[in-house]
């Protein structure tokens, strides 16, 4: 398995967690709300657009391992062949 789909497993996990949570009911029983209903709706888009972004960084930061990877493989074969 290369580091790149591990992360991308890791970071679907993560959101398949967080996407199931729900928001907080209030621990006195009321059956008021604590957001409203456009609040709600809000926080739950906040929620998707951070999601995304998570994902977007870990993708990058794959990226970046595997380029790393890449450069320290080729100097080693670079050195190798100049000797």
């Amino acid at each position: 398995m290369q580091i790149g789909s591990h992360i991308r497993l890791s970071v679907t996990k993560t959101i398949q967690i967080k996407m199931n949570i729900s928001p907080e009911t209030p621990s006195n029983g009321s059956s008021r709300s604590l957001r409203s209903t456009a609040a709600t709706d809000e926080l739950t888009q906040l929620k998707k657009e951070l999601l995304q972004a998570e994902v977007r960084h870990a993708r990058a930061r794959a990226a970046v391992s595997g380029a790393e990877a890449d450069v320290k493989v080729l100097n080693a074969r670079l050195r190798a062949l100049t000797k």
